[in-house]
């Protein structure tokens, strides 16, 4: 929360918070998000080559990175599935979300915060002049600020803290394939409907890890389960404070009206499984947290 506030704080000073290729940005004056734009159309066999004598990675790490890519590839006839090509690839390639990638964007934001500290410019003059196309968002009020799907909001008490934007959740609901658990606290869970309702509930819990909405706690359809479905990757736990907000203050950032609000709230209250909500709000948030245009979730 503390970067938001300095973002929008106003200074003579130019600030740019990255990771990756998302950043959020201030001149000074005004402040938005920016991203890298297309940044995964780099990834080539020579790239990765150049990233690999840039950075000089141990072999062990090299092949942790790309270990995926050599396995076998398998490509179905979806007419016939017993049609099948199988191939392994010859070269390593940079992939999408590896680290490299990482430490490439954080490469490139640092050339344009150089070249754009020392001119007289805009941020997106500046990645121009360093080669790099962005896309910049500026903020109209302190809410339009996101950083890793993080925006600042107001919780019941009226303090402003950094939550992540419901527009994951919604994003997400509905539409897990591969993480449906097959077992669950050591039994077969023993059918379909289960496994959704458990992979729901889960989902729901590591959203609402560190903060409490009551409306959005209608998206759990068993409220009895508990855990996270990552528990079983997780590093360590993490201790943090829990703070509860209302749907009217996480939705404020979209513009939405009372009447939409509280329309999503009596929908949310009515959720089941196979249920379908059709909501302009809905359409809203997905809109502005990732370009989707839908009013469903």
């Amino acid at each position: 929360m503390h970067y938001f506030h300095e973002l929008a704080r106003p200074s003579n000073l130019k600030l740019l918070v990255v990771f990756s290729d998302d950043a959020c940005f201030s001149d000074g004056t005004v402040y938005g998000n920016a991203d890298i734009s297309s940044c995964d159309v780099t990834h080539s066999d020579s790239h990765y080559e150049w990233c690999r004598y840039m950075w000089q990675f141990p072999e062990f790490i090299d092949k942790h990175l790309t270990e995926q890519q050599f396995g076998t590839h398998v490509v179905v006839n979806p007419h016939d599935s017993t049609q099948k090509i199988r191939f392994r690839p010859r070269r390593r390639k940079q992939q999408s979300g590896s680290t490299f990638t990482s430490l490439w964007n954080v490469e490139l934001w640092r050339m344009i915060a150089h070249y754009w500290g020392h001119n007289e410019v805009d941020l997106v003059e500046a990645a121009y002049e360093c080669g790099v196309v962005i896309t910049v968002e500026y903020a109209r009020k302190f809410g339009d600020l996101q950083f890793l799907k993080f925006s600042p909001v107001r919780d019941v008490t009226g303090t402003w803290r950094a939550v992540m934007n419901p527009g994951v959740l919604f994003r997400m609901s509905g539409r897990m394939k591969n993480d449906i658990p097959v077992k669950y606290k050591g039994k077969r869970i023993p059918s379909f409907q289960q496994r959704c309702d458990i992979a729901q509930s889960q989902l729901v819990n590591g959203y609402l890890q560190y903060f409490a909405c009551p409306e959005l706690l209608h998206l759990k359809p068993i409220r009895t389960v508990q855990e996270v479905y990552t528990d079983d990757f997780k590093i360590r736990d993490i201790v943090s404070d829990s703070y509860t907000f209302t749907l009217s203050a996480l939705v404020e950032r979209y513009d939405a009206t009372t009447t939409e609000v509280a329309q999503l709230s009596e929908q949310l209250s009515r959720c089941r499984t196979n249920t379908i909500v059709y909501n302009p709000l809905v359409s809203k948030i997905l809109n502005k947290d990732y370009g989707i245009e839908t009013p469903m979730l």
